[in-house]
């Protein structure tokens, strides 16, 4: 494995994350608009992990699939460019790690959407930061959640 590459990687994930959390950092300090805002937002962001929840409990059963049937070509194929029992592993560590990236993403994202629509009330400017921001934070947390899991494919 090359150190290098893992440590450019990892770097650059955690620069992204990082960044993340400055843009979390500065949605969270806006302004949430009226009590009528907030109630509304309250509830969206209810139904947003209701769903979020809902979607989980579904994908484990395919997770769980998909492991048992990685990790069983892995230790019956042979060859150079057979899949190893590891890639399970790795889907495993890939699968947890984005689902941790999308609660964080959706969490930001239904706290982004009340603040933009209060900065709507103010200017287009002010909104379109907001929701570019709230946008960028699920953008960032992506990319590096997966990053663990593609230090399990070099040879």
């Amino acid at each position: 494995m090359d150190v290098r590459l893992l440590a450019i990687g990892g770097g650059t994930g955690l620069l992204a994350l990082l960044f993340a959390l400055y843009l979390t950092q500065k949605i969270t300090k806006m302004d949430v608009g009226t009590e009528k805002m907030i109630e509304i937002a309250d509830a969206i962001r209810e139904g947003a992990m209701a769903f979020l929840f809902r979607e989980y409990k579904i994908l484990v059963f395919f997770v769980v699939a998909v492991t048992i049937a990685i990790a069983a070509i892995g230790f019956v194929s042979t060859g150079d460019h057979s899949i190893r029992p590891t890639t399970a592993v790795a889907f495993v560590v890939g699968a947890i790690c984005s689902v941790g990236a999308g609660y964080i993403g959706m969490n930001v994202a239904t706290r982004a959407n009340v603040r933009t629509a209060d900065g709507a009330r103010h200017d287009v400017a002010t909104a379109l930061n907001i929701a570019f921001s709230g946008g960028a934070v699920m953008r960032t947390h992506r990319r590096p959640s997966l990053m663990p899991a593609n230090s399990f494919f070099e040879k």
